[in-house]
Protein backbone atom coordinates (compact mmCIF):
# COMPACT_ATOMS: atom_id res chain seq x y z
CA UNK A 1 0.00 0.00 0.00
CA UNK A 2 1.39 3.51 -1.15
CA UNK A 3 2.01 5.74 1.91
CA UNK A 4 0.35 8.67 -0.09
CA UNK A 5 -3.15 9.29 1.06
CA UNK A 6 -5.29 8.66 -1.85
CA UNK A 7 -8.65 7.68 -0.98
CA UNK A 8 -11.23 9.15 0.83
CA UNK A 9 -11.66 6.70 3.55
CA UNK A 10 -7.75 7.48 4.33
CA UNK A 11 -8.39 11.19 4.47
CA UNK A 12 -11.52 10.46 6.61
CA UNK A 13 -9.34 8.23 8.91
CA UNK A 14 -6.47 10.78 9.54
CA UNK A 15 -8.79 13.07 10.24
CA UNK A 16 -10.11 11.14 12.94
CA UNK A 17 -6.61 10.46 14.16
CA UNK A 18 -6.77 14.59 14.43
CA UNK A 19 -9.47 14.55 17.26
CA UNK A 20 -8.08 12.62 19.14
CA UNK A 21 -4.98 13.78 19.44
CA UNK A 22 -5.66 17.67 19.83
CA UNK A 23 -8.36 19.40 22.34
CA UNK A 24 -11.20 21.48 20.96
CA UNK A 25 -11.11 25.68 20.36
CA UNK A 26 -13.04 25.28 23.77
CA UNK A 27 -10.75 23.97 26.03
CA UNK A 28 -8.28 27.20 25.58
CA UNK A 29 -11.12 29.48 27.03
CA UNK A 30 -10.19 29.29 30.64
CA UNK A 31 -6.42 29.39 29.38
CA UNK A 32 -7.30 33.11 27.69
CA UNK A 33 -9.33 34.12 30.48
CA UNK A 34 -6.38 33.62 32.57
CA UNK A 35 -3.97 35.31 30.27
CA UNK A 36 -6.65 38.47 29.87
CA UNK A 37 -6.31 38.65 34.07
CA UNK A 38 -2.88 38.65 34.22
CA UNK A 39 -1.21 42.04 35.27
CA UNK A 40 0.85 43.49 32.62
CA UNK A 41 1.94 46.66 34.49
CA UNK A 42 2.08 48.78 37.41
CA UNK A 43 1.95 52.38 38.30
CA UNK A 44 3.54 53.75 41.64
CA UNK A 45 1.70 57.03 42.99
CA UNK A 46 3.86 58.39 46.68
CA UNK A 47 3.13 55.04 48.46
CA UNK A 48 0.55 53.33 46.44
CA UNK A 49 1.58 50.32 43.49
CA UNK A 50 -1.61 49.87 41.54
CA UNK A 51 -1.65 47.18 39.38
CA UNK A 52 -3.10 47.11 35.77
CA UNK A 53 -4.26 43.76 33.38
CA UNK A 54 -4.06 46.74 30.69
CA UNK A 55 -0.81 47.01 29.09
CA UNK A 56 -0.50 50.72 28.80
CA UNK A 57 -2.29 51.43 32.64
CA UNK A 58 -5.40 52.56 31.97
CA UNK A 59 -9.10 51.18 32.89
CA UNK A 60 -9.11 50.62 36.80
CA UNK A 61 -6.48 49.08 38.28
CA UNK A 62 -7.19 45.09 39.33
CA UNK A 63 -6.49 45.92 42.94
CA UNK A 64 -3.48 48.68 44.40
CA UNK A 65 -1.26 48.51 47.49
CA UNK A 66 -0.29 51.19 50.24
CA UNK A 67 3.08 51.29 51.60
CA UNK A 68 3.36 52.68 55.30
CA UNK A 69 4.85 56.05 55.14
CA UNK A 70 7.21 54.25 57.39
CA UNK A 71 8.85 52.66 54.83
CA UNK A 72 10.07 56.26 52.82
CA UNK A 73 9.96 59.03 55.36
CA UNK A 74 12.31 58.65 58.14
CA UNK A 75 10.11 59.90 60.81
CA UNK A 76 12.32 61.19 63.36
CA UNK A 77 13.45 63.92 60.97
CA UNK A 78 9.97 64.54 59.24
CA UNK A 79 8.82 67.72 61.21
CA UNK A 80 6.66 70.19 61.03
CA UNK A 81 8.85 73.83 61.71
CA UNK A 82 6.50 76.27 62.71
CA UNK A 83 9.06 79.28 62.30
CA UNK A 84 11.42 77.99 59.42
CA UNK A 85 15.34 78.04 59.84
CA UNK A 86 17.92 76.70 57.10
CA UNK A 87 20.77 74.96 58.36
CA UNK A 88 23.17 73.10 56.18
CA UNK A 89 24.31 71.05 59.28
CA UNK A 90 20.62 70.22 59.73
CA UNK A 91 19.43 69.61 56.33
CA UNK A 92 22.76 68.11 54.61
CA UNK A 93 23.03 68.01 50.73
CA UNK A 94 19.90 70.66 50.59
CA UNK A 95 19.38 73.58 48.66
CA UNK A 96 17.96 76.58 51.02
CA UNK A 97 14.15 76.76 49.87
CA UNK A 98 14.27 80.50 51.05
CA UNK A 99 11.53 80.13 53.62
CA UNK A 100 13.40 81.12 56.62
CA UNK A 101 10.67 82.77 59.04
CA UNK A 102 7.59 81.14 57.54
CA UNK A 103 5.82 77.51 58.84
CA UNK A 104 7.42 74.53 56.85
CA UNK A 105 6.96 70.96 56.41
CA UNK A 106 9.63 68.98 56.30
CA UNK A 107 9.62 65.77 54.54
CA UNK A 108 13.25 63.31 54.96
CA UNK A 109 12.99 60.55 52.27
CA UNK A 110 14.74 57.56 53.25
CA UNK A 111 18.50 57.28 51.38
CA UNK A 112 20.15 53.88 50.52
CA UNK A 113 22.12 54.56 53.10
CA UNK A 114 20.16 54.62 56.27
CA UNK A 115 21.72 57.24 58.10
CA UNK A 116 21.13 59.33 54.69
CA UNK A 117 17.77 61.38 54.05
CA UNK A 118 17.17 63.64 51.01
CA UNK A 119 15.11 66.40 52.34
CA UNK A 120 12.21 68.38 50.65
CA UNK A 121 10.57 71.55 52.36
CA UNK A 122 7.13 72.44 51.92
CA UNK A 123 5.69 75.97 52.39
CA UNK A 124 2.46 76.11 54.90
CA UNK A 125 2.00 79.69 55.09
CA UNK A 126 -1.20 79.61 53.12
CA UNK A 127 -2.28 76.79 55.45
CA UNK A 128 -1.35 77.26 58.67
CA UNK A 129 -1.19 80.87 60.52
CA UNK A 130 1.98 81.73 62.98
CA UNK A 131 0.72 83.84 65.97
CA UNK A 132 3.30 84.90 68.94
CA UNK A 133 2.61 86.63 72.36
CA UNK A 134 2.27 90.67 72.03
CA UNK A 135 5.67 91.45 74.05
CA UNK A 136 5.46 95.55 73.74
CA UNK A 137 1.92 97.33 74.52
CA UNK A 138 -0.09 95.40 75.82
CA UNK A 139 -2.62 95.76 79.47
CA UNK A 140 -1.01 93.81 82.71
CA UNK A 141 -4.47 92.49 82.85
CA UNK A 142 -3.28 89.19 81.62
CA UNK A 143 -0.19 87.78 81.17
CA UNK A 144 0.07 85.09 77.11
CA UNK A 145 2.63 82.34 76.73
CA UNK A 146 2.82 80.13 74.06
CA UNK A 147 5.12 77.02 74.31
CA UNK A 148 5.43 74.59 71.20
CA UNK A 149 1.21 74.32 70.38
CA UNK A 150 0.04 75.34 73.68
CA UNK A 151 -1.36 78.89 74.66
CA UNK A 152 -1.30 79.84 78.00
CA UNK A 153 -3.09 82.98 79.51
CA UNK A 154 -3.47 84.09 83.12
CA UNK A 155 -5.29 86.84 84.90
CA UNK A 156 -3.45 88.64 86.67
CA UNK A 157 -5.26 90.05 90.13
CA UNK A 158 -4.63 93.52 91.25
CA UNK A 159 -3.36 93.46 94.85
CA UNK A 160 -4.62 97.09 95.58
CA UNK A 161 -6.38 97.07 99.10
CA UNK A 162 -10.24 96.61 99.02
CA UNK A 163 -9.73 94.79 95.63
CA UNK A 164 -12.82 92.27 95.52
CA UNK A 165 -11.60 90.21 92.61
CA UNK A 166 -10.06 86.97 93.23
CA UNK A 167 -9.20 84.40 91.07
CA UNK A 168 -10.70 81.03 92.15
CA UNK A 169 -10.21 76.97 90.33
CA UNK A 170 -13.40 77.61 88.10
CA UNK A 171 -12.57 81.39 87.38
CA UNK A 172 -12.78 85.04 88.39
CA UNK A 173 -15.00 85.65 91.84
CA UNK A 174 -16.07 88.83 93.13
CA UNK A 175 -17.98 88.51 96.72
CA UNK A 176 -21.17 90.01 97.68
CA UNK A 177 -20.15 92.20 100.61
CA UNK A 178 -22.91 92.14 103.51
CA UNK A 179 -23.34 96.02 104.94
CA UNK A 180 -24.92 97.24 107.71
CA UNK A 181 -24.96 99.30 110.59
CA UNK A 182 -22.72 100.19 113.10
CA UNK A 183 -22.84 100.92 116.62
CA UNK A 184 -19.92 103.37 116.54
CA UNK A 185 -20.07 106.55 115.26
CA UNK A 186 -18.68 106.92 111.73
CA UNK A 187 -18.70 103.10 110.95
CA UNK A 188 -20.05 100.40 109.04
CA UNK A 189 -20.05 96.75 109.21
CA UNK A 190 -18.84 94.97 105.98
CA UNK A 191 -19.03 91.13 106.06
CA UNK A 192 -19.66 91.88 110.28
CA UNK A 193 -16.33 93.84 110.04
CA UNK A 194 -16.00 97.32 111.06
CA UNK A 195 -14.91 99.64 108.62
CA UNK A 196 -14.35 103.34 109.45
CA UNK A 197 -16.10 105.77 106.67
CA UNK A 198 -15.94 108.97 108.55
CA UNK A 199 -14.28 110.79 111.55
CA UNK A 200 -15.16 113.28 112.80
CA UNK A 201 -13.51 116.32 113.44
CA UNK A 202 -12.02 116.93 116.79
CA UNK A 203 -13.94 120.42 116.89
CA UNK A 204 -17.02 119.18 116.46
CA UNK A 205 -19.18 120.42 119.47
CA UNK A 206 -21.97 118.25 120.93
CA UNK A 207 -25.00 119.12 123.06
CA UNK A 208 -23.77 117.69 126.23
CA UNK A 209 -20.52 120.13 125.36
CA UNK A 210 -22.91 122.81 125.61
CA UNK A 211 -25.63 122.30 127.45
CA UNK A 212 -23.82 124.47 131.03
CA UNK A 213 -23.78 127.23 128.47
CA UNK A 214 -26.62 130.77 128.23
CA UNK A 215 -27.39 131.71 125.07
CA UNK A 216 -25.39 134.83 125.69
CA UNK A 217 -22.18 133.05 126.42
CA UNK A 218 -22.77 131.25 123.21
CA UNK A 219 -23.15 134.59 121.49
CA UNK A 220 -20.24 136.08 123.35
CA UNK A 221 -17.92 133.35 122.51
CA UNK A 222 -19.42 133.27 119.01
CA UNK A 223 -18.69 137.34 118.84
CA UNK A 224 -14.41 136.22 119.87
Amino acid sequence: MSKNITTADSIRNLAAEVKKGFVKKEAFASIQTAAEKAIKSLDVTGNTISFFTSTDKTGDAAFTVDFPAEMFLDQTKTEFVPSFAFSAATYPGSTDPKLDGKPVMVLAVKGENPDSCTYSFLSMAALVDTYKAKAVGKDTSTTVSIAGYEVDVKVNVSAAEGNALTLKEDGLYVSTAKVEASDTNGNIKVNGKEVTVYTEPANVLHTEDVEDFSAEDIAAMLAD
